[in-house]
């Protein structure tokens, strides 16, 4: 069933780096 409604929705999205945000724009700020 999830395949046949998946058809045709293109690439996925791309991601983006966490070291790419900017620290006053994450969410959280986790001790990684």
């Amino acid at each position: 069933m999830l395949a046949k409604v998946s058809r045709g929705l293109g690439e996925a999205m791309v991601g983006i780096n966490v070291d790419e945000i900017a620290v006053g724009h994450r969410l959280a700020q986790r001790g990684w």
